[in-house]
């Protein structure tokens, strides 16, 4: 062998080592990033999965704060049913107006409260009325 040809072997080799280098480095880069690809996908589940859970277990707490609530809401008017029981109408009177006295304005939204509260309810109760029939063309 010459000289030349031994540099152009030489020359031959080192090319086919850095293109089988070159595979080698891809096919690795392709195998990082489809493995780092899968352990996101496998974390992303992960983290959706705890926050259904989260989701679920906020969802129960405020199902059982909201019964809780309703039993307080519950016993607070029973209690007040007894007491209004239990207690005549010119010491319920008395207590109303020493009421009205000492906090005017809690009194006065109070009583609009009422109001409103109780006009609901007998609009509420009313039995529905048929719709109205309208005859002709109403837009003009």
């Amino acid at each position: 062998m010459t000289q030349d040809s031994l540099t152009r072997t030489v020359k031959d080799t080192a090319s086919a080592a850095k293109e089988d280098l070159a595979q080698v480095a891809d096919k690795a880069k392709s195998a990082i990033r489809a493995e780092a690809e899968a352990r996101a996908e496998l974390g992303k589940d992960i983290v959706s999965d705890q926050g259904m859970k989260l989701a679920d277990s906020l969802r129960s707490d405020a199902d059982d704060l909201q019964a809780r609530m309703q039993n307080v809401l519950a016993q607070g008017v029973a209690d007040l049913s007894e007491e209004l029981r239990q207690t005549n109408l010119t010491t319920i009177l008395e207590g109303t107006q020493d009421f009205a006295r000492r906090h005017p304005g809690a009194f006065v939204a109070g009583a609009a409260l009422a109001g409103f509260a109780l006009a609901r309810f007998l609009r509420a109760s009313e039995p529905a009325r048929p719709a109205a029939i309208t005859h002709g063309n109403t837009l003009g």
